[in-house]
């Protein structure tokens, strides 16, 4: 009875629109070419058949996973891996309540919804030196799955084993006879005696679940004797790559007796690009809020240089004998790069000419990416969005040529960020602006927008479509309330009218 259609899905089975299990997902349906008539009810309807329903039955229900809006969000680890059909379903009863006609809109796609990938993790630093007296006990409890997320690790096999650093064809499953006790639990002890005393290994944890793995390693050596066995462990804003925009946290952990009395010295490494080699950098007192003797570490926001990588060196040195050390090495991320955003207009007229902004190309190897779209420091997408936004606007000042300021977030993963800034001139609308039409013709006018059962406000609404209601009760608010350059203006009445309307209507759907 009308076009509706699902964007971003694949409407070939065997081309299937993949969907990362572990992440937020957000689909649209759009719904066109309505009949200008008043819309009394509407319905719509998401839901997903499986592969294996689609096989089994003629005539497959599926599962609803979404109703009464054209927009699906698919939140993180909520559907199992596999194939899937999507469906969306809407039936709109238009006309007058006595006199009514439904019309019905469908439309399809396939997706293919993948698994998270798993992670050990290796509790204890990127490299450390252990004596050769004390028993280690290496922890890998904090591995999980990204379908369950972090501070699980139930449902992993877990496999130990070690080889020479340089030679990783002398795997050894007990690692040349080190490892005491069962190889397939979360954690492993080493009994260093029997080991090379300052030859470099390497400690592998391989984790694996149906048909996942990963696996995460560190060196280490065995030093003469009795010396502090130290570890460190990043709490929080953690991982291989972190933000530099924010602060990185490092506790360290010294247990046995060398450790007693102990000095512990902190060193700062930076990669250089072109030597590739590790070059020390002065940890400046404006750089932590911990002393460099510290047990712990904690480095303040932006004072790590973006897109580079770093390792963090931990020496605790005992009154007698050596010293032990343990080394934590990490990447900060840089910023999205390589893209662009348009606006679809660069000139038009307030609460008239609908705007679409749209970005292109960004790349970032930290992904996904979010996109956030804002009129100065007002939003136009809600949170994290699609990379395009369609909308209409309020108009600009007069004083600024009538330009408003567009502000396109673009964000990784790890949360850096690039602001692309847009410009567009939007002017007011002759039926709009008070300086050309009578104050009681443009009060009118803006009340239609967002009070009444047929007002646009409320086919937006009826149709499912959130973040344009919102957008359009927002720049409402703003034409009711925005200067002019004769200075007439809407009665105060009209604005109060105006403001509660469209907050009550748009928080009671």
């Amino acid at each position: 009875d009308f076009p509706v259609t699902i964007r971003d899905i694949s409407k070939d089975k065997y081309l299937a629109t993949t969907v990362k299990r572990s992440e937020k997902s957000i689909h649209q349906a759009i719904i066109e070419d309505l009949p200008d008539k008043p819309v009394l009810e509407s319905v719509m309807e998401w839901r997903l058949i499986s592969e294996q329903e689609l096989a089994a039955s003629e005539s497959p229900v599926g599962t609803l996973v979404s109703q009464g809006t054209a927009q699906w969000n698919i939140n993180r680890r909520s559907v199992p891996s596999g194939n899937y059909l999507v469906t969306f379903t809407v039936s709109i009863r238009v006309g007058d309540p006595a006199s009514s006609e439904t019309l019905k809109a469908f439309d399809y796609g396939f997706i293919k919804v993948i698994a998270a990938p798993l992670r050990a993790i290796i509790d204890g630093g990127s490299s450390v030196l252990w004596g050769s007296r004390d028993a280690v006990t290496v922890d890998g409890s904090l591995s999980y799955d990204g379908d369950v997320g972090p501070g699980n690790s139930s449902g992993l096999k877990f496999t130990w084993s070690c080889y020479r650093l340089g030679d990783n064809t002398s795997v050894s499953n007990n690692c040349f006879g080190s490892f005491k006790g069962d190889v397939t639990l979360t954690s492993i002890e080493i009994i260093p005696r029997g080991l090379k005393i300052r030859h470099p290994y390497v400690l592998r944890l391989t984790v694996s679940r149906d048909d996942r793995s990963h696996f995460a390693e560190i060196i280490f050596e065995i030093a003469a004797g009795e010396i502090p066995q130290v570890s460190l462990r990043c709490f929080v804003d953690c991982g291989k790559v972190v933000s530099a925009s924010n602060k990185f946290r490092v506790t360290s952990e010294c247990l046995n007796s060398p450790c007693i009395s102990s000095e512990y010295i902190w060193q700062l490494m930076r990669l250089n690009d072109d030597s590739k080699q590790l070059g020390r950098i002065a940890i400046l007192p404006n750089m932590t809020s911990t002393a460099i003797n510290a047990t712990n570490m904690i480095i303040k926001k932006k004072s790590l240089q973006s897109s580079s990588k770093y390792a963090l060196n931990l020496t605790v040195i005992p009154p007698g004998g050596t010293a032990g050390f343990a080394v934590l090495e990490f990447e900060t991320a840089g910023q999205p790069h390589s893209g662009y955003c348009v606006p679809s207009a660069v000139v038009g007229f307030s609460l008239e000419t609908k705007f679409s902004f749209e970005c292109f190309e960004w790349q970032d190897k930290n992904k996904p990416l979010s996109y956030e779209f804002r009129v100065g420091d007002e939003p136009i997408s809600y949170g994290t969005s699609a990379k395009s936004v369609s909308t209409v606007l309020p108009s600009g000042s007069p004083e600024n040529d009538y330009q408003l300021s567009i502000n396109v977030i673009i964000k990784n993963a790890v949360g850096v960020a690039v602001v692309k800034k847009l410009s567009v001139k939007v002017v007011p609308s002759t039926q709009l602006d008070p300086c050309r039409s009578q104050i009681e013709e443009v009060s009118s006018k803006l009340k239609g927008f967002v009070i009444g059962d047929d007002s646009d406000l409320d086919k937006f609404l009826k149709k499912g479509e959130i973040s344009q209601a919102s957008q359009l009760a927002i720049t409402v608010l703003q034409s009711a309330n925005e200067e002019t350059k004769c200075g007439q203006t809407l009665g105060q009445d009209t604005k109060t009218l105006v403001g509660l309307l469209t907050v009550i209507i748009f928080f009671s759907n």
